[in-house]
């Protein structure tokens, strides 16, 4: 199954939000990657930065389609569906993702796909 570079992800990505550092590897600046300023570990904001790296893998996925043939592309990730908008003080409305990821099977631990 074909897949995605993080530099791919990084480009579709705000400025800043996914970084080489020498010590620690690639790594996601949530605060980057949200436009929040999340400085905390007890900072709540994990369903929006996972939607919002979802929405630029699959921002990465249709970029890295453009001019491959329908059995050559990237099919992991779905486009985003939205619910009609719910009423409220601040009106919400449900935002869906779905990811399509093939993983080699462990035959040791044989209930669990990766390690």
């Amino acid at each position: 199954m074909p897949d995605l570079s993080w530099n791919e992800v990084k480009n579709a990505c705000p400025a800043n939000a996914i970084f080489d550092d020498v010590s620690n590897g690639v790594c996601i600046n949530v605060s980057a990657l949200t436009g929040d300023a999340i400085n905390d570990l007890a900072n709540e904001g994990v369903i929006e930065a996972i939607y919002k790296l979802i929405d630029y893998c699959y921002a990465a996925q249709t970029v890295k389609n453009n001019g491959l043939p329908t059995g050559s592309k990237l099919t992991a990730f779905s486009a985003p569906t939205f619910s009609a908008p719910i009423a409220g003080a601040s009106p919400t409305s449900t935002a869906r993702h779905s990811v399509n990821a093939q993983f080699p099977i462990n035959m040791a631990v044989a209930s669990s796909p990766v390690g």
